[in-house]
């Protein structure tokens, strides 16, 4: 987002700063919290295995306006109703659902 908003002669000065910003707080706040889901490693290497590219994202909506078929995942605290209205083709539990569908 630092290019839409920061002019680009200010922008080199400012994006170190705040990407240690951004990665100090990750750390701080949200690490510890953090926990890896059922077979996340399984899900994301049998997809790179087919030849999929591999895309990690949180706006289901955008993705649709471009083109982008997108599955969503509920255990990120978001409704399945709520992915499927914001354009998600199919809606899993967790990686373990979505390699167990699959």
């Amino acid at each position: 987002m630092i290019p839409v908003f920061v002019k680009s002669p200010d922008r080199k000065h400012l994006e170190d700063s705040i990407k240690k910003y951004r990665d100090d707080l990750l750390k701080r706040e949200y690490m510890s919290r953090m926990v890896p889901f059922a077979k996340a490693r399984e899900l994301l290497m049998r997809v790179k295995a087919a030849g999929m590219k591999i895309v990690l994202a949180y706006d289901a909506e955008a993705s649709g306006k471009l083109g982008i078929r997108t599955i969503g995942l509920t255990c990120g605290a978001v409704e399945r109703t709520d992915l499927l209205r914001a354009g998600c083709a199919e809606v899993f539990r967790d990686p373990q659902h979505l390699l167990n569908g699959v």
